[in-house]
């Protein structure tokens, strides 16, 4: 199990750049909002042996705060020879 709290100093918002594939149109900037100053970071994984070789790991992960939430899912298996 884990838990955290992230606090963001700077307070900055995200811009992103792009361009469509075919390069004819002109570029164009998409700005986002941050996560908000203050997440709590939450999370839990488990693993699983399933023999000397072998293992499974799952963990999940999740950021609360004000207007936000994120979820983040990973598996991993773990193979040894």
């Amino acid at each position: 199990m884990r838990a955290g709290w992230r606090h963001e100093f700077l307070d900055q918002d995200y811009t992103t750049n792009g361009r469509f594939a075919a390069g004819l149109a002109t570029p164009f900037a998409v700005t986002s909002e941050g996560p908000g100053r203050d997440t709590a970071e939450l999370g839990a994984g488990l693993t699983v042996l399933l023999s000397d070789a072998l293992n499974l790991t799952v963990n999940y992960d999740a950021q609360l705060g004000g207007d936000y939430l994120s979820h983040n899912l990973t598996a991993l298996v773990n193979f040894r020879w």
